[in-house]
């Protein structure tokens, strides 16, 4: 079979568009569609995104109906604005690609491959923007539709964003498995090169050096010998995640001289390729060369680097698991000087994390964010300065109770120009998952089990749809109920009564903070967490949480020590104090509820 080179593609596909003049649109359509990719494969992402803009401005100009074109437009766009970095501009198409497909779902069948790609390219999107149970939940989705001998090689990109995704949830062995039966799929020199990639990083973090190297000398290998490579392709950005990860490798055995030669073929490559020096494997690098030299000018190019604008507007960020990683690095680089703005940048970090979780709009999204970053705030309140109760406050706050704000947020903006009909929908299907998260617990066989679980994702995506749906015709609303609030102490004491408190409670593994807030005084403690106290809870949340029959409630000397363990220090606010409102968290939920019915309010 004659292979052409992109250029010939491109070629071919102006001759053609020449002679049709738009007289067939949808012979026009699909030029469009051959000449992005053209353009695409021959590194010029930028004209690839030019094509899909006018062929769907043209499709809105003549009011032309054709979904199939549109959508594989909106698709194809998405891909290319990706690749570019413009993950903004990519999200936006996706969500529109996302509600044609709700309008016309029997695209799923006419263009089934399409489809698959769709999904996939959106569930990449979303974890690289923090979204790791709506990326997930996007990939199932992909797989149901890869139920033909045709569709079979699509499991590739599935398993590949599968594993991507257990690498963020620190499941090492199911991601490993997944890059291995992507490997078996894969034909391509590219795709096993990216694949092998990954699996080098993988290694990495687990610290075996020498299997990580040898995954990349592999991925080395496939990518020159990628046909698509030798008909005059580029991959630029497999390239650099290959000088990446040997940056990454050279550093790991300690040979940093090494390491930094590759980080800087990293930012050649982005520079030429690109023209910016942006991206996760910009920051990656940075971050790097911030670790060998311990320069402060690094962590700001790294960071930087995590944004595709100039003014680090996190609605650019476009790499936030290094993003969060780097402001961690950058505020224990601070502490470790004892640099007078260490404060600072470590509020500043909290801060710009919340961010982040106030823009992902499923609350099972915010909470598995908010979990997989508890260490940060644990460390955070670690390093911050014991003097600074309004900052302590800040991460208190932060680590848990913003859920709150968005929720107060929602039900003030929601009614504001949305149709009642639409939010009917949305409420219905929050119902829905909680019922069939209620099965799944109380399922007493595994076909029960299996088919609550089914359910529950068939939920899962009608509420997603419901919310693209929001997010494309009702923008004003997502950009308000994704803002992040918080409020001050002194906010607090003015909304206090003299014989009122606050308490505010943060529980880890290794600490409990509590911080005590009335209308005179504010007091922090940190008590260290160990198996004898942690053990003491949970024994007393078992016999509250325990049906006692006839008999009395016989843990109250438990409850006792507990109380005098945690509070006993405020016993002196405690008599001027008649009723407490108690922000809970952890295994203090339960007991903090319990301890003072007369005195407490619970939030």
């Amino acid at each position: 079979m004659h292979k052409i080179t992109p250029e010939q593609l491109i070629q071919n596909m102006v001759t053609l568009e020449n002679e049709n003049n738009w007289h067939d649109m949808e012979l026009a359509l699909n030029i469009k569609l051959y000449k992005a990719l053209g353009y695409q494969y021959s590194n010029r992402t930028a004209q690839s995104i030019k094509e899909c803009e006018l062929g769907l401005a043209k499709i809105k100009s003549e009011k032309v109906r054709n979904d199939t074109l549109q959508f594989k437009l909106l698709s194809d766009m998405a891909y290319y604005q990706n690749a570019a970095l413009d993950y903004e501009s990519a999200l936006k198409s996706l969500d529109q690609g996302s509600f044609l497909l709700q309008k016309n779902p029997k695209l799923k069948e006419l263009i089934k491959d399409y489809c698959i790609a769709f999904y996939s390219n959106y569930s990449k999107l979303m974890r690289e923007k923090g979204d790791i149970n709506k990326s997930i939940l996007l990939l199932n989705e992909a797989m149901t539709l890869t139920n033909t001998p045709e569709t079979n090689y699509f499991k590739l990109f599935i398993y590949k964003s599968l594993a991507s995704n257990f690498v963020l949830l620190e499941e090492t062995d199911k991601a490993k498995a997944y890059y291995l039966q992507a490997l078996k799929i894969a034909k391509k020199g590219d795709e096993i090169a990216d694949i092998e990639v990954q699996l080098t990083q993988l290694f990495l973090k687990l610290n075996q050096a020498e299997n990580a190297k040898s995954h990349l000398i592999h991925a080395q290998k496939s990518l020159e010998q990628s046909a698509f490579a030798n008909a005059g392709s580029e991959f630029p950005q497999i390239e650099m995640a290959i000088e990446n990860q040997w940056a990454q490798y050279y550093f790991l055995i300690k040979n940093h001289k090494e390491s930094l030669k590759h980080c800087s073929r990293v930012l050649a490559i982005s520079k030429a390729k690109f023209g910016n020096q942006k991206g996760s494997h910009v920051a990656n690098v940075y971050a790097l060369m911030s670790r060998v030299s311990n320069s402060e000018m690094y962590f700001e190019k790294a960071v930087n680097a995590c944004f595709f604008g100039e003014k680090n507007d996190l609605q650019e960020l476009v790499a936030v698991e290094k993003y969060v990683e780097i402001l961690w690095e950058k505020s224990l680089f601070y502490h470790q000087k004892r640099h007078p703005k260490k404060d600072q940048v470590i509020l500043e970090a909290v801060k710009n994390i919340n961010l982040i979780k106030s823009s992902l709009e499923e609350d099972d999204s915010k909470l598995y964010f908010l979990k997989s970053k508890s260490d940060f705030y644990e460390k955070a309140l670690e390093m911050i300065s014991p003097q600074n109760i309004a900052g302590i406050f800040k991460i208190m706050e932060y680590s848990k109770a913003a859920l709150i704000t968005d929720v107060l947020k929602k039900n003030k903006f929601k009614y504001t120009g949305i149709p009642k009909e639409l939010i009917q929908k949305e409420l219905h299907a929050k119902r829905e998952i909680n019922k069939y998260r209620l099965k799944i617990n109380n399922a007493n066989t595994l076909l029960e089990k299996k088919e609550s679980e089914t359910k529950l994702r068939q939920a899962q995506l009608v509420l997603n749809n419901i919310q693209t749906e929001i997010k494309v015709n009702y923008p004003a609303y997502q950009k308000q109920v994704h803002t992040l609030d918080s409020i001050d102490i002194s906010e607090i004491r003015k909304a206090l009564n003299p014989d009122q408190c606050m308490i505010n409670v943060f529980y880890s593994e290794r600490k409990i903070g509590i911080l005590w807030i009335d209308k005179t005084d504010t007091i922090y403690k940190s008590i260290a967490n160990n198996q004898e106290l942690e053990g003491q809870l949970k024994s007393l949340l078992k016999e509250i949480n325990t049906n006692p029959g006839i008999s009395e409630f016989d843990a109250k000397n438990a409850s006792k020590v507990l109380f005098s363990q945690l509070f006993g220090s405020f016993e002196k606010q405690f008599k001027n104090t008649k009723q407490i409102i108690v922000i809970r968290d952890g295994l203090c939920n339960t007991f903090l509820l319990k301890f003072s019915l007369t005195k407490t309010e619970n939030f």
